[in-house]
């Protein structure tokens, strides 16, 4: 499979749905999770939720560890 265009069918196509970033490092494959805080009768956490993407593949988080280390210096 090409890294330099978004993948249109792969064996995890009907499990998770693929969100890629075509980008000067490549495409960059990610999964989410979301975290949903709270109970319905706490107001104040009821509509919180938070969205956390994850390297899908291991060139997308050799790319993620690279850009890191250049933007640390």
């Amino acid at each position: 499979m090409s890294h330099d265009a978004p993948a249109t069918d792969t064996d995890l196509s009907g499990v998770v749905v693929p969100f890629q970033l075509v980008t000067p490092n490549g495409v960059l494959s990610f999964i989410s999770t979301t975290t949903i805080f709270g109970t319905p009768v706490d107001v104040t956490l009821q509509e919180l939720a938070v969205e956390s993407f994850f390297p899908a593949d291991a060139q997308t988080a050799a790319a993620l560890t690279e850009m890191a280390k250049q933007a640390a210096g």
